[in-house]
């Protein structure tokens, strides 16, 4: 996990980067087009003052929350590429399931 310019990453495996944000039902953000913004999103290297041992070869993605009324609230994973989506995951509960058994009568 790393914390740098009011920015929460987590290093996932030497291969991901996941940030957290906030999703419209595009699952696209806003944000202001920062330099680092841009770079994350366009998959970027930051260089040696972002985080000094990011691995150069990492995929940027997000977890996007996209909040709805009447508690329907989703969390994606979203791998941007610049404007584009590339693609995207939609965490999901486990949903809990009963087994009943009945009683077999010969």
């Amino acid at each position: 996990m790393r914390y740098r310019y009011g920015s929460l990453r987590l290093l996932i495996e030497d291969k991901f980067q996941l940030t957290f944000k906030k999703v419209d039902r595009n699952l696209k953000t806003s944000y202001i087009p920062t330099n680092r913004q841009v770079k994350f999103y366009n998959h970027a290297h930051f260089g040696e003052t972002e985080f000094p041992d990011m691995p150069e070869d990492v995929t940027n993605i997000y977890a996007g929350y996209l909040w709805e009324p009447l508690d329907n609230s989703r969390i994606y994973l979203v791998c941007p590429d610049g404007n584009r989506i590339l693609w995207n995951i939609e965490l999901v509960e486990p949903q809990e399931q009963t087994i009943e058994a009945t009683p077999n009568i010969d």
